[in-house]
């Protein structure tokens, strides 16, 4: 049962423990740990995280939220969003680091060719918008 709290983890000499998988999965995804954690079950030795693999499939409720998140993600809605964003970045260099963190955010979720055109269109944006502020508008402010 993947409820069952069986994992343990060791990070700079410390063991904290015992942990279900889907809580060591929800931990992992959160940032809270990373891959290079040593975990163990009851008996065993350790590993790193990035070499262990958990003997019980993800819960439903993560499933369906990583679904979710992805539904999201990958909806046309979303994606105008993150290109208007990128077009706002022309203005402000807030603008251009909130595409960015979108970018991030789709990367994680494994939309990397979304992710890649997210960055590439607002990098190009930001360079065209500080381009024009530095070059053009001061002639045309004559």
């Amino acid at each position: 049962m993947s409820s069952e709290k069986k994992y343990f983890l060791k990070w700079k000499g410390e063991i904290s423990g015992p942990f279900s998988a889907d809580e060591l999965r929800s931990m992992q995804t959160l940032g809270h740990i990373g891959l290079l954690h040593e975990i163990k079950t009851d008996g065993g030795s350790w590993t790193l995280l990035k070499n262990f693999e958990f003997d019980c499939a993800p819960s439903e409720p993560a499933a369906e939220s990583h679904a979710a998140a992805r539904s999201l993600l990958r909806s046309q809605s979303f994606q105008y969003a993150v290109y208007a964003l990128c077009g706002a970045s022309f203005v402000s260099a807030y603008f251009y680091v909130a595409a960015l963190a979108l970018a991030g955010v789709l990367y994680a979720f494994g939309e990397k060719r979304a992710a890649a055109s997210a960055f590439w269109i607002s990098t190009s944006i930001a360079l065209a918008g500080l381009a024009f502020f530095g070059l053009v508008y001061p002639v045309l402010a004559r």
